[in-house]
């Protein structure tokens, strides 16, 4: 009933529901299904890439594999008779959600990426570049792609995100 569903208007949508089925075949880190535990929702979906560094089956979702539509049903229809399973699952959906926050996943993904510069410069010694060619041809494939949502830094930022990176 609510068809295609952008900005506030999915956001409403999603705190409105008490259960979000993603049914995905394929992804990269989606943010769907994270930010519908966030509001509250008990969450179905698929064993997928990205999907199942935070959805663990029974725990804080009821996940299936890619493809099985029975199971994605029966998983549905177990959280629609079972409120105190719902219930639970809304719960530890919320919990989990707090630790994918922006400011502690931005942290990590700093951290991670000192690494990476870190190793560039010892690979660097050895005659290889590859990490910052890495990074420079991941920030264009964003800009590329023109996906609003993402986070896109103009050359200068982008500049300037390397630079901290490159501290010590």
């Amino acid at each position: 009933q609510y068809g295609y569903l952008h900005g506030e208007a999915y956001a409403e949508a999603v705190r409105e529901s008490d259960i979000l089925i993603y049914p995905s075949r394929y992804d990269g880190f989606p943010a769907p299904p994270l930010q519908a535990m966030a509001s509250g929702c008990a969450l179905v979906t698929t064993a997928v890439a990205g999907v199942t560094d935070y959805a663990v089956s029974g725990q804080n979702s009821l996940v299936v594999e890619p493809g099985d539509t029975g199971g994605l049903r029966d998983a549905v229809k177990r959280l629609i008779l079972d409120a105190p399973l719902r219930q639970r699952l809304q719960a530890a959906g919320v919990e989990t959600a707090r630790r994918f926050d922006v400011r502690s996943t931005s942290r990590q993904l700093l951290e991670f990426l000192r690494e990476v510069v870190g190793m560039g410069a010892r690979r660097r010694h050895a005659g290889f570049s590859r990490p910052r060619c890495l990074a420079v041809a991941q920030y264009r494939a964003v800009r590329q792609n023109g996906n609003r949502d993402a986070v896109t830094l103009d050359d200068r930022g982008l500049a300037r995100f390397l630079a901290i990176l490159a501290r010590p």
